[in-house]
C-alpha cells in the first residue's frame, strides 16, 4: 500500500490531489463544508491499494509556534517554531521539561530528513501522555509530567 501525505490549506487551495493520480479532487468549498471551518490546515493520509477504495483519515494540523493547556493537570505545552522542540510549563510559569520528542523517542528518519510536529492531541491519554504526530507519519507519546517520550507508531 502506498501512503501519501498532503497538507491542504484552505486559504488559496482550490484543489486537492490531482484527479488523474488519485481519483480525488476537493475544492476549498467542499473541504470547508466537510469540516465546517476555513483557513485550517489538515493532514490527509491516503491509503491506496489495487482494486480497493481509497480511504481518507484526517487530523487538524497545528500552526507553529503552538501552545495548548491541559487543564486537568495544569500544564501548558509549547511547540517551538522549529517544529521539533516541546516545552512544558506549569501554572506558576516554571519550566518542567524541554525535549526533542523525535530524538528522545529514538525515532529513525522516515520519509523526511527534517521531521516537524504537525499534530498534538488536545486530550491526554488514560496514562497521562499526549500524542504527537510528525509530518513523517510517525507518532510519539510524551508523559505530560516527566517529558519521557516513547515511540507511538508509524504508518
Amino acid at each position: 500500500m502506498l501512503l501519501m501525505l498532503f497538507l491542504l490549506t484552505s486559504a488559496g487551495c482550490t484543489r486537492g490531489p490531482s484527479e488523474q493520480s488519485t481519483g480525488l479532487a476537493w475544492s476549498t468549498q467542499e473541504h470547508d463544508q466537510r469540516r465546517g471551518s476555513t483557513n485550517d490546515n489538515w493532514v490527509i493520509f491516503q491509503w491506496r491499494g489495487s482494486g480497493s477504495d481509497t480511504n481518507i483519515y484526517t487530523k487538524r494540523t497545528i500552526a507553529l509556534p503552538f501552545t495548548h493547556e491541559y487543564d486537568e493537570v495544569g500544564i501548558i505545552v509549547h511547540v517551538e517554531t522549529d517544529g521539533r522542540h516541546v516545552t512544558a510549563i506549569d501554572r506558576q510559569e516554571k519550566t518542567l521539561w524541554r525535549i526533542d520528542p523525535f530524538a528522545d523517542a529514538d525515532l529513525k528518519f522516515y520519509r523526511t530528513r527534517t521531521p516537524r510536529i504537525v499534530y498534538v492531541a488536545d486530550k491526554l491519554s488514560e496514562n497521562g501522555s499526549m500524542r504527537i504526530i510528525f509530518d513523517s507519519s510517525q507518532a510519539v507519546d510524551v508523559n505530560i509530567k516527566t517529558g519521557v517520550s516513547t515511540f507511538g507508531g508509524q504508518d
